[in-house]
Order: structure tokens, then C-alpha cells, then sequence
């Protein structure tokens, strides 16, 4: 009898970690596993391609990557969502490759690199880099910020390098683990502080999952991306080696 409600109890467990969850795309042999929704109103290609594609080597040991490329006519947010309008309370991550820039002008003045979260039809959340060296924006850049909409940006944290992180070019790890309305960020494992959006957009708690990338001007931008996993942690209470008994 003690077996059965143990194992009753697990299979509760499962249905609720589960769901629509964990989510995972490696792109590796080339193939891209997930049905892929475009993110934002400007449509972008998303490929499975090798090491050596322009120029990049991507550090998991399958040697291939994504790569999302938008083809902008005036400023452009664009990516890629999956997942439930539903699904709240989970982390998600990826490497993203961050490209860094010295200049004032054109789509690289403001070029963004993000991890999407809680998309719905009305907004979306956001972990993004601005690598420019050239001061721009408040507070100036280079920066890594955590925005919200309700469906403006009614919410921003930003961390500007050097004082909590140091950028460069390369593939970087973004990860955010949302409980409701309160997030913590990371950037290559590091916690740079975190998010509560509760008082300024208490109705942001549930969305689709992704990843995406902004383009201030006319222009090519190309999105990598790697290694990306969408799910729920696992509760401490339920962690450890579990054993039947009689």
C-alpha cells in the first residue's frame, strides 16, 4: 500500500513539472527538433548550421549552432518563441553569441541580444546585452538589462560593465529563473541581482519562451544561438535518491 501511494504521489508530481516542459534545442546533426514561432512582426530564418559559419565555433561539443537572420527595412525586433501562453514559473537559458561595437550609428548603435520570456499578445519579458562601447542610452552602455512590458517597458534593471560584469565578444550563457513575477538574472553563471516587477507589471506571469534580437536601423542582423533549455527546477523538498519500500 506504501508503494502504491508512493508511486501515485511521483506520477502527481511528474504531471506537474512536466506540462508543456522542459524544452530543449541543441541543433546538433543540423536539425532543429522544436516548432519555432516568430517572435515579433518582422519574420526571421532560423538554420541549423556547422562550426566555421561565419566565422563562429560554438563551445558544445556537437559542433553546430543556430543561427536567426533578420533582413531589417527600419528598426526591427525579431526571433524566435515556443512553448504555451501558459507556462509560468520556469527558468531559461542559452549561450547567445554578443558581438561587441564602437559606434553611433546605423542597426549596430543599438543591437540587442536577448533571452525571451513570458511572451504573450500583449508584451513580453526580456534579458538582453548591449555591447557598445560607445556611451549610449541611460544608463549608458556597454550594458545587460532585464525589461518588461505591460506592453511598454514599465520595468528595466540594468547592470553596466565594468561594475558588475565584464563584456566581450563571444558566446556568453543568459539564464533566468522566474518565480511570478521575480526573476534572477545571470550572465556566464554569474547572479547579477534581481528582477521584481511585481509593483509595475503584476500581470506579466505566464508566456512563451525564446530567444530574439533588436535592431535600431536599416540592415542584416544575424542572431546566434546554442544549447538552449526552457523548464521547470525541480523542488528541494523532492530532490535526492528515492527508493521503493513495503
Amino acid at each position: 500500500m506504501k508503494k502504491l501511494l508512493f508511486l501515485i504521489t511521483l506520477l502527481c508530481l511528474s504531471s506537474v513539472l512536466i506540462a508543456a516542459l522542459p524544452v530543449t534545442e541543441t541543433f546538433a546533426g543540423g536539425t532543429i527538433v522544436n516548432t519555432w514561432e516568430q517572435f515579433w512582426t518582422v519574420d526571421s530564418t532560423l538554420t541549423a548550421v556547422p562550426n566555421g559559419t561565419d566565422g563562429k565555433t560554438t563551445p558544445a561539443a556537437d559542433g553546430y549552432f543556430g543561427k536567426d537572420e533578420c533582413v531589417a527595412a527600419a528598426a526591427t525586433t525579431s526571433g524566435k518563441i515556443t512553448g504555451d501562453f501558459t507556462d509560468t514559473s520556469y527558468t531559461v537559458e542559452a549561450y547567445l553569441y554578443t558581438p561587441v561595437y564602437n559606434t553611433g550609428t546605423g542597426f549596430e548603435a543599438y543591437h540587442y541580444q536577448m533571452l525571451v520570456f513570458y511572451r504573450d499578445s500583449g508584451g513580453y519579458g526580456r534579458l538582453h546585452t548591449h555591447f557598445n562601447e560607445t556611451p549610449l542610452g541611460t544608463p549608458p552602455s556597454p550594458r545587460i538589462r532585464c525589461q518588461i512590458t505591460n506592453p511598454g517597458f514599465v520595468y528595466t534593471a540594468a547592470w553596466t560593465s565594468p561594475t558588475n560584469f565584464t563584456h566581450s565578444e563571444g558566446w556568453h550563457i543568459f539564464k533566468i529563473e522566474i518565480t511570478g513575477t521575480v526573476a534572477n538574472c545571470y550572465y556566464d553563471t554569474t547572479l547579477l541581482g534581481v528582477a521584481d516587477w511585481t509593483l509595475t507589471a503584476a500581470t506579466r506571469t505566464a508566456g512563451k519562451f525564446g530567444f530574439g534580437q533588436y535592431m535600431d536601423d536599416v540592415g542584416t542582423g544575424d542572431l546566434y544561438v546554442d544549447e538552449f533549455k526552457a523548464y521547470v527546477p525541480v523542488p528541494t523538498s523532492i530532490k535526492g535518491d528515492w527508493t521503493a519500500y513495503e
